[in-house]
């Protein structure tokens, strides 16, 4: 147990020097990961081992069947080799795509500070996809009575166990593809209208357009009856203001989004459990921030392989369960009913669960240099022209990524957390022409010269 404890503060020592070093104090997807990361299972994971968890009910339910010492050692190591080949992951993106790293690095040296480039425009098509896109997505919530259940949630004056049994029973849709779009290419596409909006010159007020894709979105999020959805919406729309004006981390910045998020999760709080006092409301978020992830963490790592076999694939991969005609359940429900005892409840944890729960050891390597490398291609990707509207929106919309990431499977993450879709979206928007490049310019008129 000390010497896995010492490999994964090693490890966790190891990925603060690689931000600092090759990531940068910027505003980027990467930078996002790797402050989650850092921020919620580093420390805080020592703290909920040795703290917070023992004696309460789910840490001592986990770790009842099985030698705690053992499994306790094995999740710091798993976790060390997270922060080990997500940074290798990262690092082979540079490798992979060293047209768009010189291209990024190149324009971010010709950039002003302040200056931005202004990409998205609007055209006829592009208006009138969006109008249909908004048409669509309230159709979907007037056929689920969105309205009515968002006002019946949170005007009932219910206790806390009937809200939670209200949202398991009414909230959200079971449409998938409304949820894919709900959860990260509408959010992503507020983003870029309201880009458009201010390259065409509105800068005083919001297009029509703009608040009818609000307003599906938001009515949307609170359809889920889940407190992070609309929280995790308004700081994503946040942190796409903070990115047009500049993109560093400074001590401002970071109290701002900070501040921001703790309001925003005091509110709705505050709307769900009305009887609970201010002490107990930062305790609860201390709790669901910092001692749920690394909980979950604990539950999975004691009851795989322990209670329940590796998957495999099986998990991942639904057409096996469906072709072997087997009744297997979600792990994240699986693991859950071994822990509580109960199949109401569910232990969403991050993406190396999930690659635990089928690959074992070959997963947390696997799915962690695979997660490194998406999120360090996309910001390649992302900032090729420097700092743009364009890199603002794909880091504001693949936020949510991370946070599906982190707090589910690395291919939920992909698709409904978008990850694997924004950037393609991104380029299919109508944009205008980049900036030339100066040197270029420079080099071309002097390769003229010689030639004639």
């Amino acid at each position: 147990m000390t010497i896995a404890t010492g490999g994964f503060i090693l490890a966790a020592v190891f990925a603060s020097w690689y931000v600092r070093r090759y990531v940068g104090f910027r505003l980027s997807v990467t930078f996002l990961l790797f402050a989650a990361l850092i921020l919620v299972h580093s420390i805080p994971l020592l703290i909920y081992l040795n703290i917070t968890g023992p004696d309460t009910f789910i840490y001592e339910a986990a770790l009842a069947p099985v030698d705690r010492d053992a499994v306790q050692a094995k999740l710091l190591w798993a976790l060390a080799l997270m922060f080990v080949f997500v940074i290798t992951g990262s690092a082979l993106a540079r490798v992979v795509f060293p047209v768009w790293r010189r291209q990024g690095l190149r324009a971010m040296r010709l950039q002003n500070e302040q200056a931005l480039h202004h990409s998205f425009r609007w055209t006829a098509l592009s208006k009138i996809t969006l109008w249909l896109l908004v048409a669509a997505m309230l159709a979907v919530s007037v056929y689920e009575s969105q309205l009515s259940r968002v006002f019946d949630y949170f005007a009932s004056g219910e206790s806390e166990l009937e809200r939670i049994l209200f949202r398991y029973e009414s909230g959200g849709t079971p449409f998938y593809v409304y949820n894919v779009v709900l959860y990260s290419l509408a959010p992503f596409l507020v983003m870029v209208a309201y880009c458009a909006d201010l390259n065409q010159g509105k800068r005083r007020g919001l297009s029509i357009l703009l608040i009818g894709m609000l307003t599906v979105v938001l009515l949307g999020k609170f359809g889920t009856l889940s407190k992070a959805p609309p929280v995790i919406f308004l700081l994503q729309l946040l942190l796409l203001g903070v990115l047009l004006k500049r993109q560093a981390v400074s001590l401002r910045v970071l109290a701002l989004m900070v501040g921001a998020a703790l309001i925003l999760f005091l509110g709705i709080v505050r709307l769900t459990i009305p009887d609970i006092d201010l002490g107990s409301m930062l305790a609860f978020i201390y709790y669901r921030v910092f001692d749920i992830p690394n909980e979950t963490l604990l539950e999975y790592f004691s009851a795989i392989p322990a209670s329940l076999p590796h998957g495999w694939g099986a998990g991942i991969f639904g057409f096996l369960r469906e072709s072997a005609n087997t009744d297997r359940l979600p792990t994240y429900t699986a693991v859950a009913e071994i822990t509580r005892g109960s199949l109401l409840s569910t232990s969403n944890a991050m993406f190396i669960a999930d690659a635990w729960a089928e690959f074992s050891w070959v997963g947390i390597v696997s799915f962690s240099l695979l997660a490194g490398f998406i999120v360090s291609a996309i910001d390649l990707y992302a900032f090729r022209h420097g700092h743009s509207d364009e890199s603002a929106c794909l880091v504001a919309g693949c936020a949510f990524g991370v946070f599906t990431m982190l707090s589910t499977s690395l291919t939920t993450a992909m698709v409904t957390g978008g990850l694997a879709l924004l950037p393609f979206l991104s380029a299919a928007f109508p944009k205008r022409r980049p900036r030339r490049d100066p040197s270029r310019l420079v080099h071309s008129s002097r390769m003229e010269r010689v030639s004639t």
